[in-house]
């Protein structure tokens, strides 16, 4: 789908979700689930996609006494994601500022079950990123580098405000910015990705937009993006993005068209 469809196509659903507001638990829960899901799998392409959503299904509490020590910590990893996620959904349409402490809090919220030892905490010590070409700044500048970023998007994305026929483009490129500056700078020594998607996603939630999915299918293709990126030239990484969201709403389309239809 092409970059005007992809737009045409939001603002026809983003009608139908003002004209029945009362689908937006509906909409928020399930793009939340797939984004847990798909972020989850993302991390560890040793974890098989049935048996985890199988796993999931049948409930964490149970889960957590049977399984294998990298599911279990898998199944742990996805209860933090889904508070940080239902903590960014409460915050981001309050336009709360993007800021070091969020980002911590996001961090601790992820990890608080499954990793306590660096819940909430900067990595203290210098990392190679398998898959990525520029290895990460020296832990002592994390902090501060960290604290420019935010400031610089966060400025961006409240002087765009709303999202707009006219400003739409712009909103995901501010969604990238914000979403390779994590990666780039890797303050974590765990969590980075799933920090930078959730962030990225901040941008639009408190723009009034949907929440975008990368499928785990993608992969590589994802990688490929990011290293292709710079702070200078955000193209392939916006684009990327932006080929995911209509990926994502193409997922929620049907549902949104057949309640209008119900509706009517």
């Amino acid at each position: 789908m092409d970059a005007a469809k992809i737009k045409k196509l939001y603002f026809e659903l983003k009608k139908i979700r003002d004209d029945i507001s009362i689908l937006d638990r509906d909409i928020v829960g399930a793009l939340r689930f797939e984004q847990t899901i798909n972020s989850s799998l993302m991390e560890n392409p040793e974890i098989d996609p049935m048996f985890f959503r199988s796993i999931l299904y049948r409930g964490n509490a149970k889960a957590k006494e049977h399984l294998s020590p990298v599911y279990r910590k898998m199944v742990l990893e996805v209860i933090g994601l889904e508070k940080m996620l239902k903590y960014l959904e409460k915050t981001a349409p309050k336009r709360s500022d993007l800021s070091v402490s969020l980002i911590l809090k996001m961090h601790k919220l992820l990890f608080e079950e499954s990793w306590p030892d660096i819940a909430g905490r900067f990595r203290n010590v210098d990392v190679r990123v398998r898959g990525l070409k520029n290895r990460p700044i020296h832990h002592s500048q994390v902090s501060e580098v960290l604290y420019q970023h935010l400031s610089w998007v966060d400025g961006l994305t409240k002087l765009l405000g709303p999202v707009t026929e006219s400003n739409f483009f712009e909103i995901f490129h501010v969604a990238a910015d914000i979403h390779f500056r994590v990666i780039e700078t890797y303050p974590f020594l765990s969590g980075n990705w799933r920090i930078a998607r959730a962030l990225s996603n901040y941008v639009l939630l408190s723009s009034g937009m949907f929440a975008n999915i990368i499928d785990f299918s993608r992969r590589d293709h994802y990688v490929t993006a990011v290293n292709a990126a710079s702070i200078t030239e955000l193209e392939p990484m916006s684009y990327f993005l932006l080929e995911s969201y209509g990926d994502t709403l193409d997922r929620i389309s049907g549902f949104l068209q057949l309640i209008k239809r119900e509706s009517e």
